[in-house]
């Protein structure tokens, strides 16, 4: 058994909800990236189906000394993507919370937000004195970045001209970090099969049908992601 199939074996691929296969698989995936060459480690990230942004979660928790520690991952929620904002707190400060009940395994992300101080924590008194008015979706089919950002600033405006009518409970604006995440992993990710496809002597026409595998995942990023790509295409 080759080493990249001796790590596939041993990675629990239903961890979801179960903390214990979590760090484990965090553990494991570090390990291997430590031993693998790069090119054997990307092999195993595709073979586990993992993207950039998931495998890179796995491997800054494996590094966190608190929260791979029996002790303290058995009262971790167990969801990964909590796990990590959790690891972006100082090492003192996750035990602290850790023994004081304020990180347990019922924790979201919004509550680990709250305690980084990079979110307010819901007003449950204002809540039962106001009345939800409207909801907000994002068009998936015409999303691009940059007028997302020009709309965040907007309704900040609106928002503060309104500050003694309106109350926001919360804006997600984690749904523009999941898309740059996503963009940035797509993006790497063609880069790299690229890089392999030049290795491999692949012909141009070759090179250029890669575009079309990449092609609907790049538009579900929208505009600004296919003409990203489409000048890393014509560099190659």
């Amino acid at each position: 058994m080759s080493k990249l199939d001796a790590y596939q074996s041993k990675f629990k691929k239903f961890y979801f909800n179960n903390v214990d296969d979590i760090i484990e698989n965090c553990i494991l995936l570090l390990k291997a990236k430590q031993e693998l060459d790069k090119e054997i480690f990307e092999s195993l990230k595709k073979k586990l189906n993992l993207t950039t942004r998931v495998a890179k979660a796995f491997i800054k928790i494996a590094k966190n000394k608190v929260v791979t520690k029996e002790s303290y991952y058995k009262k971790l929620p167990p969801h990964l993507f909590t796990i990590l904002e959790i690891c972006k707190l100082k090492e003192a400060q996750i035990k602290n919370f850790i023994d004081n009940n304020k990180i347990n395994k019922t924790s979201t992300r919004f509550d680990i937000l709250v305690l980084r101080n990079e979110a307010k924590p819901i007003n449950k008194k204002s809540l039962s004195s106001t009345q939800q008015y409207i909801n907000l979706r994002l068009s998936k089919k015409n999303f691009q970045l940059n007028r997302l950002k020009d709309f965040e600033n907007d309704l900040q405006k609106l928002i503060n001209s309104y500050k003694n009518t309106v109350e926001v409970e919360t804006i997600n604006y984690e749904v523009l970090s999941k898309f740059n995440n996503k963009k940035k992993d797509l993006i790497d990710e063609i880069k790299f099969s690229l890089s392999k496809a030049v290795k491999e002597n692949k012909e141009k026409k070759e090179i250029n049908d890669l575009f079309n595998t990449f092609k609907q995942r790049l538009e579900n990023l929208g505009k600004d992601t296919v003409e990203e790509s489409k000048k890393i295409f014509n560099t190659y």
